[in-house]
């Protein structure tokens, strides 16, 4: 279902971009940034409570693919920036760079890591920041020098340790989330500099109408999905529909790529921005007025899937969040 709906939204924005004479590569960035949705937004508009239900399972499951989606547009990003023979070229070399990174990590991942890291742990917690870090840093230099992104590196990381659940991951998270809820505040704060008011004042009616769009696009073409092939109740189709009808804060990464290749323009990148923005606000109020007209059912789960459900909340929640959740404020990893 969750690449069902990306490939839909990728395509209606292709679409959207052809009929208005859009360059190719402009339309096909754009609806990368649209497609995905923010796992941070998710995870705060759901409540612990919530854990047991059908459209929490299905939210998790689909933001988890998007994720993995996520580096491989990353990776394939060069290639809206060439033209002609060019592209074949590129996207060659991106696909061999990008096995090569995958067997090396697999390896790595399988073989190295578990026993190294789980030495560090019972020595020395510094070393074993020190370690955890040092990964990070090795594989996003390694994919900036192959040319598929820092941001890929930092993912095939962090999926390097979480392939290991257990003693090895919960103390990486113990250790990495200080400096990740740190970064965290740096990316958003960044976020917030590219973002110029004057811009958005200017183009308040165009940024409002890209927003609703975005919204009711995604929003109807997933309750549909969900409500006709899927059989689910409207209230938690609604609520499905509401979690994935903001664009992800990653958007910001690949809109940030596509204005230093040149693939879209200045103002189109601030539009973006906007758009984007404005979906982060406007879906906790969405979220809380569905669950108000429409009550989902807090429940639906078979007992295995409740409790698999529920690890995937938490596991998500440390992981992939930008924002600390409530267990991680109170000091629990």
């Amino acid at each position: 279902g969750g690449t069902a709906l990306m490939g839909l939204t990728i395509v209606l924005t292709f679409g959207l971009g052809m009929a208005n004479a859009a360059p190719l590569s402009a339309s096909t960035l754009v609806g990368f940034c649209i497609a995905l949705s923010s796992t941070a937004v998710v995870l705060k508009c759901l409540d612990p409570q919530e854990a047991n239900t059908k459209y929490a399972s299905a939210l998790v499951g689909i933001l988890i693919v998007q994720d993995v989606a996520l580096g491989v547009m990353i990776a394939i990003l060069p290639v809206l920036g060439v033209s002609g023979m060019a592209v074949v070229t590129t996207l060659g070399r991106i696909l061999l760079n990008f096995a090569l990174i995958v067997v090396v990590a697999y390896a790595v991942s399988m073989y190295v890591l578990p026993p190294m890291l789980l030495y560090l742990s019972r020595r020395s917690r510094e070393l074993y920041l020190l370690c955890s870090v040092c990964l990070l840093m090795t594989l996003l230099k390694a994919t900036e020098y192959l040319g598929l992104s820092m941001e890929l590196g930092c993912f095939v990381a962090g999926l390097m340790v979480s392939a290991h659940p257990g003693e090895v991951t919960e103390m990486t998270m113990a250790v990495v989330e200080p400096i990740r809820d740190i970064f965290a505040c740096i990316f958003f704060v960044t976020m917030g500099l590219h973002i110029y008011p004057s811009f958005l004042l200017s183009q308040a009616a165009t940024v409002m109408t890209l927003t609703f769009l975005v919204i009711a696009v995604k929003y109807g073409s997933t309750v549909l999905t969900f409500t006709l092939y899927f059989k689910f109740d409207f209230a938690s189709a609604s609520l499905v529909g509401i979690g994935l009808g903001q664009v992800s804060e990653f958007a910001f990464v690949l809109a940030s790529h596509g204005r230093a290749l040149g693939v879209i323009s200045r103002e189109v990148y601030f539009l973006l921005l906007g758009t984007t923005a404005l979906s982060f606000l406007l879906t906790p109020l969405l979220w809380r007025l569905s669950k108000w007209l429409f009550p989902p059912p807090l429940n639906g789960l078979l007992p295995v899937q409740r409790d698999c459900c529920g690890r995937l909340l938490s596991g998500v929640a440390g992981s992939l969040a930008p924002f600390p959740t409530d267990k991680t404020s109170d000091g629990d990893t």
